[in-house]
């Protein structure tokens, strides 16, 4: 049939019948990666694209660009499932910029249906091919870690999703429930989807485009039949959902309020991030990742500019903890400890973490005059609040069966309880209460490394661990202690406040031993901390006779 189409007809006759076999390669070697058979649709595809383009010139023939589009982008799917994801992104940017030079196609009929309606054909068919390629694109750029252009791509697959959605459904402003005419659409995936946006966003510091993504989530999750008109279902996937929203939601105040104290750290008031926020708001310069939807209305972002919260004060940087907070225990309500325990500890660390967050703000005052004695006193309630949420859920884990999660946790109470030490230290609290914070911290950092004992926690210390990764952590963790028993000591007559340092002696002196013994003495890795080690150990001895 192919050597007829070229020799049986002449002129126009047979430039169709050519295309029409090249627009049915494309269709064939689509089936064939739907069938798993991609060295068959490897050849189908590399025969259309030598027609396509004239025999390897880079060049879309105008006729063919709705087939070549389609092509480009089966060849971006068939690269991707073999994982050579920069050469599927190659074809699949091909495919972008066909979409991009010639729009919807106006003149471009299919040369399989000659006869259909070209215009209505070509926009449906250019719409639904960018659709695709936005979506592979978005993959292919999450793997090759270009996460910008992946978090546009998933932009505007989800863009497009909703307005197929609302293109297909008849609007009818006397209807009941308007999230009935948006069945054509996935509710939970989309909202899912959309929700996992504001984090990626949230990771780029697009604190805007973030929020804009929850606020789309939060309104298209209202939308769904039975939704926001009452009745709502009890399922457990519509909670879930419900609570992934609120953690997204959660996650994006707390990131506000890092961000307002890494500007406040950098003293950025000339030219904050947040007044950029402001300004592209105003003017319309930055484009939302979710702004083009058609036919149907978004909530516009309307939280303040992180830097309202950068140039604010106590007040402004509490006002956004307590957003987080708010979102944060919605999101528990779900992932409550008996049954979700690993989602119930991630939620409750993320609540943790913006707590220290929030105490942060405090050791960046406005002024740089250092920390006061009222600042003090509220860094160390707010970490003392931190402490209380953290200690009330690891006291009723099994470390046996939660082994990883239970030493995180007994890691991060043990770093609250030393900031604390530090904080008391510098505004002169009296000794007594610096060295019950200081106890705390040691439990808290033994308990972590009781979690290294086979069995865990109360069997016996290994002669070596055997995972490289974990014995890093091993030895940063005694060498925490042993750095946290230093800072805890006091001088004194009855020789009463040296036994910290003693303690921290043992520690540098087990780091020395367990390195030379196991034969990392030489090792690039542990080199640094056991030159820290080996000062302090020899410095310590003189030290504790000097206390005495």
């Amino acid at each position: 049939e192919r050597a007829s189409a070229g020799s049986g007809a002449a002129g126009g006759d047979s430039a169709a019948a050519e295309d029409a076999l090249c627009a049915l390669d494309v269709r064939l070697g689509g089936i064939h990666i739907d069938v798993e058979a991609p060295h068959d649709a490897q050849g189908c595809l590399e025969r259309a694209l030598a027609h396509v383009t004239d025999g390897g010139k880079a060049r879309v023939r105008q006729r063919l660009r709705a087939t070549a589009h389609d092509l480009y982008n089966q060849l971006g799917v068939l690269w991707t499932n073999r994982g050579e994801h920069e050469r599927a992104g190659a074809y699949l940017e091909e495919a972008a910029e066909i979409y991009a030079s010639f729009g919807a196609f106006a003149t471009a009929a299919s040369p399989l249906e000659p006869t259909r309606d070209c215009e209505a054909y070509a926009g449906e068919t250019a719409e639904r091919l960018y659709a695709h390629t936005a979506f592979y694109l978005a993959q292919s750029y999450g793997v090759l870690g270009r996460d910008e252009e992946a978090a546009a791509m998933c932009g505007e697959t989800l863009t497009r999703q909703l307005t197929a959605a609302a293109a297909g459904a008849t609007v009818n402003a006397a209807a009941a429930d308007y999230g009935q005419q948006l069945a054509g659409l996935n509710f939970a995936d989309w909202v899912g989807n959309t929700a996992q946006l504001s984090g990626a966003f949230v990771g780029l510091g697009d604190m805007v485009a973030a929020e804009h993504c929850v606020l789309a989530a939060e309104a298209v999750w209202a939308l769904r039949p039975g939704g926001a008109s009452g009745g709502e279902s009890d399922g457990v996937r519509e909670r879930e959902l419900g609570a992934n929203i609120a953690l997204c939601r959660g996650k994006l105040h707390a990131a506000r309020l890092e961000k307002a104290v890494q500007q406040r750290q950098s003293r950025q008031f000339g030219r904050s991030d947040g007044e950029e926020e402001d300004e592209a708001r105003r003017t319309g310069k930055r484009r939302l990742p979710l702004g083009g939807v058609r036919g149907i209305t978004l909530p516009e972002p309307h939280l303040r500019p992180v830097g309202a919260i950068t140039q604010g004060g106590w007040l402004d940087a509490c006002a956004e903890f307590r957003d987080a907070q708010r979102a944060f225990c919605v999101a528990m309500e779900f992932y409550v400890l008996d049954g979700y325990v690993t989602d119930h500890v991630n939620v409750l660390r993320a609540l943790s973490a913006a707590h220290g967050t929030l105490a942060g703000f405090l050791l960046v005052p406005a002024k740089s005059d250092g920390l006061g004695k009222a600042e003090g006193a509220k860094y160390c309630k707010v970490q003392r609040r931190r402490a209380k949420l953290l200690e009330g859920v690891v006291d009723e884990l099994n470390p046996s069966h939660f082994a990883a999660i239970w030493q995180e946790m007994h890691f991060e109470l043990g770093e609250v309880a030393s900031s604390m030490v530090d904080a008391k230290q510098a505004v002169g609290h009296r000794y007594c209460s610096v060295a019950r914070c200081a106890t705390r911290a040691e439990k808290h950092f033994k308990r972590f490394l009781d979690g290294f004992r086979v069995p865990m926690p109360d069997g016996d210390m290994p002669t070596r661990i055997d995972n490289e990764e974990a014995e890093q952590t091993y030895l940063t963790g005694r060498f925490t202690l042993a750095r946290l028993l230093q800072k805890a000591h006091r001088s004194g007559k009855d020789g009463s406040g040296i036994e910290p340092l003693v303690k921290s002696l043992r520690e540098h002196e087990g780091i020395i031993d367990y390195l030379e013994r196991n034969d990392l003495a030489d090792s690039e890795t542990h080199a640094p901390m056991l030159e820290a080690a080996r000062e302090f150990a020899e410095l310590l001895p003189s030290k504790i006779r000097m206390s005495q």
